[in-house]
């Protein structure tokens, strides 16, 4: 891909109507019937641009890491029902919505395999300076303050690849990981595992790709936030039992409190944590726990299975992207297509977007703005869509800016601020 890519806007010029299911098909044509979205597209992750840092400098070399157990890949995507002898029906994508104008100003951050800078005022994609291209590669992208961690996976290598950037400079290459996570103050923190006897390894890495400490960890973990109180993760209990998620001090390991326990942790921010309850995977409640004291509050049962989430920055709203369900996958709802709903915390109540919804294996990937405005991606393979909500209101806003070909997942969207 070029450094900056025009991305296509809906033919035909400016729109006044409804936008309805208003996909592209194979050969470049637009239909206004309802299409279903049928190519796997799990998610997005958001991040923005980092502090300007030279380029790779000092620090020796990282020793080869111990030898790890890690535990068994977990995942919030219902396992297919043996039992059933006929599928259910099938999701479908929806796209319902009023034409509004481009946002100046707002940029996302994206991975997928056409990872860059999406100006959401003009439609330009910029690549990541210095990230490489290679065939196969998948990018997630994590930010924290101006400090972006880029994790980047490969089918032809059992670990991602971690490289830092820094804020207008190249990106820096930190090397095999199974987790980064980026910190307020420019370094990155990185966990390094292999298989076969335990223990993985924490460490701290510069923007520059120094190691500056590292530390044994006795199970694998993985890193889910920095926070004031310290680093939030999610540590392997061993078996079949998930983990433990808890708040510990990175460098010490010393852990400060203990959160809960699940297989996975959907997001946590400065006040809260958010996570299922251990065994539940489809159907089921969310519970919100403070990280200050270990208050616990738990959402009514939302239906479908819960695969990514964010809070507002106020902290009032939490919205959760769900996905598509398999036909045979074995959720007992009737409700089986891929869509958002934002939970309000104090009231404990659902709202659900209206107009959107996502096919098989497909979610709705949530960002906020700085203004409360909830931005939304979702799509299918060769034509993925934005659209904003304010929650309550009764319909979505399609931006007349779509993304082509490109994979998006979970974790591959993040507003720059």
């Amino acid at each position: 891909m070029s450094p900056e890519t025009s991305l296509a806007r809906p033919a035909g010029g400016p729109q006044t109507g409804p936008v309805a299911d208003l996909l592209a098909v194979g050969d470049g044509t637009a239909v206004r019937r309802r299409r279903r979205w049928t190519t796997p597209v799990a998610g997005i992750a958001v991040a923005a641009v980092a502090v300007v840092l030279a380029g790779r400098a000092g620090g020796s070399p990282d020793p080869p890491p111990p030898v790890a157990v890690d535990g068994p890949e977990i995942s919030v995507r219902p396992a297919p029902n043996p039992g059933r002898t006929s599928p259910a029906p099938e999701p479908v994508a929806r796209l319902d919505g009023d034409p509004g104008p481009a946002r100046p100003g707002l940029r996302l951050m994206l991975g997928g395999d056409r990872p860059g800078v999406l100006d959401l005022g003009t439609g330009r994609l910029t690549a990541f300076p210095g990230l490489p291209a290679r065939p196969g590669d998948t990018v997630e992208v994590r930010r924290t303050g101006r400090t972006t961690a880029l994790l980047v996976t490969n089918p032809a290598e059992p670990d991602a690849r971690a490289y830092v950037l820094p804020d207008g400079g190249r990106a820096v290459d930190l090397g095999p990981v199974r987790d980064a996570l980026p910190l307020r103050d420019g370094t990155v923190l990185t966990v390094r595992c292999a298989t076969g006897a335990p223990g993985c390894l924490l460490a701290a890495r510069s923007a520059t790709g120094a190691r500056l400490w590292q530390r044994g960890l006795p199970r694998a973990a993985r890193l889910v936030r920095e926070t004031l109180l310290g680093v939030v993760l999610w540590v392997y209990d061993g078996g079949s039992g998930g983990g433990q998620v808890r708040i510990e001090d990175p460098r010490s390991g010393q852990p400060t409190r203990r959160l809960g326990r699940t297989y996975a942790v959907l997001t946590a921010d400065q006040r809260h944590v958010a996570y299922q309850p251990l065994g539940c995977q489809y159907d089921c409640p969310i519970v919100v726990t403070a990280l200050a004291d270990g208050s616990r509050r738990t959402l009514p049962v939302a239906p479908g299975a819960a695969t990514t989430a964010t809070f507002s920055p106020d902290g009032r709203w939490l919205a959760v992207g769900f996905q598509g369900l398999d036909p045979w996958y074995a959720s007992p709802g009737a409700d089986r297509d891929g869509h958002l709903a934002v939970a309000d915390l104090a009231a404990g109540t659902w709202h659900r977007m209206p107009g959107l919804t996502t096919a098989a294996h497909n979610t709705p990937l949530p960002v906020w703005t700085g203004t409360g405005e909830l931005l939304v991606a979702a799509g299918r393979d060769g034509d993925n869509r934005f659209v904003a909500w304010t929650v309550g209101a009764p319909r979505i806003t399609v931006l007349p800016i779509r993304i082509g070909r490109t994979l998006l997942r979970p974790d591959m969207v993040a507003l720059l601020d």
